[in-house]
């Protein structure tokens, strides 16, 4: 699920970072060493981008990612980053697929470049292969560029600092070869927000939850069928908690626990599509939920 081409969108901001860079001339810190981070996630149900990949036994989504900071200013261009990733899907049930190895539903590959504009605006580029080792689907190719605003200091003064912002983001992708969803290759448009608050902060734990929320559309050939493409794919509602757990001596790096819930909504073209054994008609609503535990270094 990549991209032919980097958005219009994304490929100004690029300009917009080169140009500024050039035009303050900041001075090159040190870069810092690299980073990783080890997650592993259960859910309840596998939705990618509104369209249904398991909905029944245990699914597990552990997940590696490595991140080299490759550039760190103090002009416009605050910082430059490579990261490299591997993501995974274990089911205990294998609706599509029973060859070896059945229960690696999917293996996704990553790089992705992230560009720091004055430490509020990021902007990326991630190319990412997504594979099922058993079988289950053929692998796509997907380029994608987004934009995100770090908005925490506007809020400040809201909830004793406590308010993290509303955290505005946007991405469109773009397959390069294969598709998610109907026979042509096609464009995706993911916008998104998620406000979030720090309920507890301490030295040996803290708390914090966020109010995410996702629209996904097509803006070609993506939610497609013979009949043809719907704009509108989903929306998606969420809560979620997160706690640190600070208790862990540093060595063994930084733990977190988080759990949520989710409620996504389909649109009509989906909501047939992801007919499953539950709802054989189909159905546009589902309740989602997840557990997870992380630990970065």
């Amino acid at each position: 699920m990549t991209e032919r081409r980097v958005s219009v969108m994304v490929t100004c901001a690029l300009l917009l970072v080169t140009a500024t860079a050039n035009a303050q001339e900041p001075e090159a810190a040190e870069p810092t060493g690299p980073t990783a981070s080890l997650g592993l996630v259960w859910t309840n149900h596998y939705f990618f981008r509104g369209i249904v990949q398991e909905t029944d036994g245990v699914i597990l989504q552990p997940g590696l990612e490595s991140g080299f900071t490759l550039y760190e200013g103090d002009g416009g261009l605050s910082s430059v980053g490579l990261s490299l990733g591997v993501w995974s899907s274990l089911h205990t049930e294998h609706a599509s697929n029973d060859s070896a190895p059945a229960g690696w539903y999917e293996a996704d590959f990553y790089a992705g470049l992230s560009f720091g504009i004055a430490e509020a605006v990021s902007v990326g580029v991630t190319y990412t292969a997504y594979t099922s080792p058993n079988g289950s689907f053929a692998t796509v190719h997907e380029l994608a560029g987004s934009v995100g605003w770090d908005d925490a200091s506007l809020w400040e003064n809201v909830a004793g600092g406590r308010f993290g912002g509303i955290q505005p983001s946007v991405t469109i992708a773009r397959e390069l070869d294969g598709t998610a969803f109907g026979p042509e290759s096609g464009t995706y448009l993911q916008a998104g927000i998620e406000p979030s608050v720090t309920l507890l902060e301490a030295t040996d734990v803290s708390l914090g939850m966020s109010v995410p929320f996702t629209v996904g559309m097509s803006l070609g050939d993506y939610y497609e069928d013979d009949t043809g493409d719907d704009t509108f794919g989903y929306a998606n509602a969420g809560l979620s908690l997160t706690t640190g757990m600070g208790f862990v001596p540093a060595q063994y790096g930084s733990w977190e626990l988080s759990v949520g819930g989710s409620v996504l909504m389909m649109g009509d073209r989906l909501k047939t599509a992801n007919a499953h054994d539950d709802a054989p008609g189909g159905r546009g609503v589902e309740l989602l939920a997840q557990a997870g535990l992380s630990v970065g270094y």
